[in-house]
C-alpha cells in the first residue's frame, strides 16, 4: 500500500488493522496527525513500514512488537514522545530503524543489543538521556549509526570497537565525556566520525591515523588538550578535519593527503607557528580556517601568495588569520 506524499490529513484509521495481508505500508510525507493506532500491530505480514514526515504524536505503540516479519521501520520527523517500547526487542528481522527528529525521551534501552540484524539505526534529534548502553557492541553488523543531537552523557562504550562494519558514526551534539576509546582503532571501514559538540577531553589520539578509510573527522566544540597529531596528516582519504574550539596547542601538521578539502582548527588560542609551505600542493583545499589562533603575521602573507597560486583549483578559500 503506497500512499507516500499525497497530503493526506486526519489520523491513520484504526480499521487499517484489517489489512492483514499487507507487506508494504508507505504513508510517509503526508499531513497525518494523532497517534499511531494500536491496530497496526495486527499487520503481522508487514515487512516495510514508513510513517515518516507526518505530525504523528503520542507514544510508539507497543503493539508494533507483533510485527515479527518487519525489516524496515521509518518513523522519523514526527512528534512521537515517551520511551521506546520494550516490545520492539522481539523484531529480530529489523535491518533499518529511523526514529530521528521526534521527542523521544528516557534512555536508549539496553535490550536494543538484541536487534542483531540492524544495519541502519538512527535516533538523532530527540531528547534521549543517560549513557549509551555498554552492550551496544553486539550490533556488529551496523553500517550507519546516528545518535547525534540528544542529551547522552558519560563515555563512548569501549564495545564500539566491535562495530567493525560501521561506515558512518554520528555522536555529535550530546554531553559525552572523557576520551575517545582506543578500541575504535578496529573500525577499518569507518568513513565518517562525528564527535563534535560534546564535553570530550584528553588528547586527540595518534591511532586515529590508522583509520585508513576515514574521510570526515569532526572533533570541534570539545575540550581536547593536545597537539594535532602529525600522523593525521598522513591519512590519505581524509577530506574534512574540523577541530575548532578546543584547547589545542602546537603547530599544524606539515602535510595532508591528496583529497583534503577542509581544515578548521580555529578558536584554539595556542595553535602557533606558520602555515606549512607544503600546503601550496593541496589543490583540493577549499576551506582553511585559522581564526583566533596564534599563527604569525608572516604566515598570513604566505597564505595570500599561496591562495593566488592555487586559486585556479578551488572555488573559494577562507583564511581568517586574525578572527
Amino acid at each position: 500500500l503506497y500512499m507516500f506524499g499525497n497530503d493526506l490529513t486526519s489520523s491513520i484509521p484504526s480499521s487499517i488493522g484489517k489489512l492483514k495481508s499487507v507487506t508494504f505500508l508507505y504513508l510517509g510525507d503526508n499531513l497525518m496527525t494523532s497517534s499511531i493506532p494500536d491496530s497496526l500491530g495486527n499487520l503481522t505480514a508487514l515487512k516495510f513500514l514508513d510513517l515518516s514526515g507526518n505530525f504523528l504524536n503520542s507514544s510508539i505503540p507497543s503493539s508494533l512488537g507483533n510485527l515479527l516479519s518487519l525489516k524496515f521501520m521509518d518513523l522519523t520527523t514526527n512528534q512521537l514522545t515517551n520511551s521506546i517500547p520494550s516490545s520492539i526487542q522481539s523484531l529480530s528481522s529489523l535491518t533499518y530503524i529511523d526514529w530521528g527528529y521526534n521527542i523521544l525521551t528516557s534512555s536508549i534501552p539496553s535490550w536494543i543489543s538484541k536487534l542483531t540484524s540492524i544495519r541502519v539505526l538512527t535516533m538523532s534529534n530527540n531528547n534521549l538521556t543517560n549513557s549509551i548502553p555498554s552492550n551496544f557492541g553486539s550490533l556488529s553488523g551496523i553500517v550507519f549509526l546516528s545518535l547525534n543531537d540528544n542529551q547522552l552523557n558519560s563515555s563512548i562504550p569501549s564495545s564500539f570497537g566491535n562495530l567493525t562494519a560501521m561506515q558512518k558514526c554520528f555522536l555529535g551534539i550530546n554531553q559525552l565525556t572523557n576520551s575517545i576509546p582506543s578500541t575504535l582503532v578496529s573500525l577499518s571501514v569507518l568513513r565518517q566520525l562525528h564527535l563534535d559538540n560534546n564535553h570530550m577531553n584528553s588528547t586527540i589520539p595518534t591511532w586515529l591515523s590508522e583509520l585508513t578509510s576515514l574521510q570526515q573527522l569532526y572533533l570541534h566544540d570539545n575540550q581536547f588538550t593536545s597537539t594535532i597529531p602529525n600522523s593525521l596528516g598522513g591519512m590519505m582519504e581524509l577530506i574534512e578535519l574540523s577541530a575548532f574550539d578546543n584547547l589545542l596547542w602546537g603547530t599544524i601538521p606539515s602535510s595532508f593527503g591528496p583529497h583534503i578539502q577542509l581544515i578548521d582548527v580555529g578558536s584554539n588560542a595556542n595553535i602557533n607557528g606558520t602555515i606549512p609551505t607544503s600546503f601550496g600542493n593541496l589543490t583540493t583545499l577549499v576551506h582553511l580556517r585559522l581564526a583566533n589562533t596564534d599563527i604569525g603575521e608572516n604566515s598570513c602573507y604566505l597564505c595570500c601568495i599561496w591562495s593566488i597560486v592555487v586559486d585556479i583549483y578551488v572555488e573559494f578559500l577562507i583564511l581568517f588569520c586574525y578572527g
